[in-house]
Protein backbone atom coordinates (compact mmCIF):
# COMPACT_ATOMS: atom_id res chain seq x y z
CA UNK A 1 0.00 0.00 0.00
CA UNK A 2 1.30 3.29 -0.67
CA UNK A 3 -0.28 7.07 0.07
CA UNK A 4 -0.98 8.47 -2.81
CA UNK A 5 -1.29 12.67 -2.09
CA UNK A 6 -4.04 14.99 -4.65
CA UNK A 7 -4.06 18.31 -4.49
CA UNK A 8 -6.94 20.74 -5.32
CA UNK A 9 -6.92 23.35 -7.68
CA UNK A 10 -9.26 26.21 -8.17
CA UNK A 11 -12.67 25.49 -9.97
CA UNK A 12 -12.52 26.41 -13.21
CA UNK A 13 -16.06 25.01 -14.91
CA UNK A 14 -19.66 24.36 -13.01
CA UNK A 15 -20.47 24.79 -9.38
CA UNK A 16 -19.62 23.23 -6.45
CA UNK A 17 -22.08 20.60 -5.35
CA UNK A 18 -21.93 21.78 -1.74
CA UNK A 19 -25.00 23.86 -0.73
CA UNK A 20 -27.11 24.07 2.17
CA UNK A 21 -28.88 21.10 1.50
CA UNK A 22 -25.88 19.10 1.79
CA UNK A 23 -24.95 20.63 4.76
CA UNK A 24 -28.28 19.71 6.84
CA UNK A 25 -27.71 16.29 5.31
CA UNK A 26 -24.02 16.30 7.12
CA UNK A 27 -25.41 17.57 10.48
CA UNK A 28 -28.84 15.13 10.03
CA UNK A 29 -25.97 12.47 9.81
CA UNK A 30 -24.28 14.00 12.88
CA UNK A 31 -27.62 13.62 14.70
CA UNK A 32 -28.14 10.25 13.28
CA UNK A 33 -24.74 8.89 14.98
CA UNK A 34 -25.41 11.14 18.07
CA UNK A 35 -28.53 9.24 18.69
CA UNK A 36 -27.06 5.32 17.65
CA UNK A 37 -29.72 5.19 14.75
CA UNK A 38 -32.78 5.36 17.63
CA UNK A 39 -34.11 8.71 15.98
CA UNK A 40 -35.18 8.29 12.60
CA UNK A 41 -33.16 11.32 10.35
CA UNK A 42 -36.50 11.66 8.43
CA UNK A 43 -38.64 11.97 11.32
CA UNK A 44 -36.26 14.81 13.13
CA UNK A 45 -36.84 16.45 9.96
CA UNK A 46 -40.70 15.66 9.26
CA UNK A 47 -41.05 16.74 13.24
CA UNK A 48 -38.79 20.05 12.46
CA UNK A 49 -40.80 20.98 9.62
CA UNK A 50 -43.68 20.70 11.65
CA UNK A 51 -42.24 23.63 13.86
CA UNK A 52 -41.83 25.45 11.18
CA UNK A 53 -45.68 24.65 10.29
CA UNK A 54 -46.66 26.12 13.89
CA UNK A 55 -45.15 29.46 13.53
CA UNK A 56 -46.38 29.85 10.13
CA UNK A 57 -49.76 28.94 11.43
CA UNK A 58 -49.32 31.51 14.00
CA UNK A 59 -48.10 34.11 11.53
CA UNK A 60 -51.35 33.54 9.14
CA UNK A 61 -53.59 33.22 12.33
CA UNK A 62 -52.24 36.85 13.15
CA UNK A 63 -52.32 38.21 9.95
CA UNK A 64 -55.73 37.55 9.93
CA UNK A 65 -56.77 38.65 13.45
CA UNK A 66 -55.45 42.15 12.55
CA UNK A 67 -56.70 42.45 8.90
CA UNK A 68 -59.97 40.51 8.23
CA UNK A 69 -61.66 39.61 11.37
CA UNK A 70 -63.56 36.50 9.93
CA UNK A 71 -64.32 34.92 13.17
CA UNK A 72 -61.78 32.66 15.35
CA UNK A 73 -62.91 29.30 14.24
CA UNK A 74 -62.61 30.57 10.48
CA UNK A 75 -59.61 32.28 10.77
CA UNK A 76 -58.11 29.26 12.61
CA UNK A 77 -59.09 26.93 10.13
CA UNK A 78 -57.62 29.24 7.11
CA UNK A 79 -54.29 29.15 9.10
CA UNK A 80 -54.28 25.17 9.92
CA UNK A 81 -54.70 25.17 5.94
CA UNK A 82 -52.20 27.08 5.04
CA UNK A 83 -49.77 25.50 7.64
CA UNK A 84 -50.94 22.13 6.09
CA UNK A 85 -49.98 23.28 2.64
CA UNK A 86 -46.66 24.95 3.54
CA UNK A 87 -46.09 21.65 5.81
CA UNK A 88 -46.88 19.04 2.78
CA UNK A 89 -44.15 21.60 0.24
CA UNK A 90 -41.24 21.50 2.83
CA UNK A 91 -41.86 18.44 3.62
CA UNK A 92 -42.11 17.69 -0.43
CA UNK A 93 -38.55 18.94 -0.70
CA UNK A 94 -36.61 18.51 2.17
CA UNK A 95 -37.27 15.43 4.31
CA UNK A 96 -38.80 13.87 1.13
CA UNK A 97 -36.64 14.92 -1.33
CA UNK A 98 -35.45 11.46 -2.42
CA UNK A 99 -39.04 10.35 -3.25
CA UNK A 100 -39.93 13.87 -3.87
CA UNK A 101 -43.97 13.85 -5.57
CA UNK A 102 -44.16 16.02 -8.91
CA UNK A 103 -47.27 16.08 -11.53
CA UNK A 104 -50.32 14.82 -10.54
CA UNK A 105 -48.97 12.69 -7.99
CA UNK A 106 -48.49 16.09 -6.59
CA UNK A 107 -51.74 17.01 -5.96
CA UNK A 108 -53.20 13.57 -5.06
CA UNK A 109 -50.14 13.47 -2.51
CA UNK A 110 -51.52 16.40 -1.06
CA UNK A 111 -54.75 16.03 -0.57
CA UNK A 112 -53.78 12.65 1.04
CA UNK A 113 -51.26 14.84 3.19
CA UNK A 114 -54.20 17.30 4.26
CA UNK A 115 -56.25 13.95 5.24
CA UNK A 116 -53.99 12.29 7.15
CA UNK A 117 -52.74 15.34 8.96
CA UNK A 118 -56.68 16.64 9.92
CA UNK A 119 -56.57 13.05 11.39
CA UNK A 120 -53.70 13.25 13.49
CA UNK A 121 -54.95 17.15 14.48
CA UNK A 122 -58.38 15.13 15.65
CA UNK A 123 -56.59 12.58 17.93
CA UNK A 124 -53.99 15.34 18.75
CA UNK A 125 -57.23 17.52 20.16
CA UNK A 126 -59.04 14.36 22.03
CA UNK A 127 -55.73 13.47 23.42
CA UNK A 128 -54.93 16.38 25.01
CA UNK A 129 -58.45 16.92 25.78
CA UNK A 130 -58.98 13.51 27.61
CA UNK A 131 -55.80 13.93 29.39
CA UNK A 132 -56.08 17.22 30.75
CA UNK A 133 -59.92 16.52 31.64
CA UNK A 134 -57.58 13.53 34.35
CA UNK A 135 -56.64 16.59 35.84
CA UNK A 136 -52.99 16.16 33.48
CA UNK A 137 -51.41 19.62 33.68
CA UNK A 138 -52.14 21.37 30.30
CA UNK A 139 -48.48 21.77 29.49
CA UNK A 140 -48.11 17.92 29.68
CA UNK A 141 -51.10 17.19 27.93
CA UNK A 142 -50.74 19.53 24.96
CA UNK A 143 -47.39 17.94 24.44
CA UNK A 144 -48.73 14.27 24.98
CA UNK A 145 -51.49 15.58 22.09
CA UNK A 146 -49.03 16.96 20.09
CA UNK A 147 -46.79 14.02 19.87
CA UNK A 148 -48.83 11.57 19.26
CA UNK A 149 -50.07 13.92 16.29
CA UNK A 150 -46.64 14.24 14.94
CA UNK A 151 -45.81 10.05 15.14
CA UNK A 152 -49.20 9.58 13.47
CA UNK A 153 -48.71 12.03 11.10
CA UNK A 154 -45.16 10.87 10.16
CA UNK A 155 -46.09 7.37 10.20
CA UNK A 156 -49.32 7.61 8.07
CA UNK A 157 -47.58 10.19 5.61
CA UNK A 158 -44.54 7.97 5.40
CA UNK A 159 -46.66 4.73 4.09
CA UNK A 160 -49.48 6.83 2.25
CA UNK A 161 -48.20 9.79 0.57
CA UNK A 162 -44.88 8.98 0.11
CA UNK A 163 -44.75 5.19 0.18
CA UNK A 164 -41.15 4.13 -1.80
CA UNK A 165 -41.90 2.60 -5.49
Amino acid sequence: MKEIPSRFRERVAGESKLNPQVMLQFIGLLLDKTFGGYLPLRFLSFALVGGLGVMIHLAVLGALRDTAPLGFATEQAIATFVAMVSNFQFNNLITYRDQRLRGPRLWRGLLLFIVVCSVGAAANIGIARALYDTQTAWSLAGAMGAVIGVVWNYAVSATLVWRAR
